[in-house]
């Protein structure tokens, strides 16, 4: 692993899978009562949305990486095609993060579905 950049209270951690497929890692620090502790939350490299955590209980967050500012919508449909949860909104160029709450979901499995300009982007949610 090496650090990438460094700055802001942020760290970014590249690694490679023994494939040699890069991953890369977003450390947060996250002020404790004696010592800062750090968050770790995975890096949206590329215009596919990261999801986590999956399997999620109460919150789950959505990063992604948009070329331009655009509007776009996130949805969670459940597997008999009733949406859930629909949440319009407003990305930025670069790195957004986008948290949504999902604690009032029943365990299962769902299929989230992110739209922003001509792109849809849909993965698997499991709700634990």
């Amino acid at each position: 692993a090496f650090v990438v950049s460094s700055g802001s209270g942020q760290t970014l951690l590249q690694f490679k899978t023994k494939d040699g497929l890069p991953i890369e890692v977003g450390l947060d620090k996250v002020p404790g009562p004696a010592s800062p502790v750090l968050g770790i939350r995975p890096a949206a490299k590329s215009d596919q949305p990261v999801i986590y955590p999956n399997p999620a209980n109460a919150w789950v967050s959505v990063l992604y990486r948009s070329d331009v500012s655009a509007e776009g919508s996130v949805k969670i449909v459940n597997l008999g095609g009733r949406m859930v949860l629909n949440r319009n909104l407003r990305l930025l160029q670069g790195e957004n993060k986008i948290d949504l709450g999902v604690g009032h979901l029943k365990p299962g499995v769902y299929i989230l579905k992110l739209v922003t300009g001509n792109k849809r982007f849909f993965a698997k949610l499991l709700i634990g």
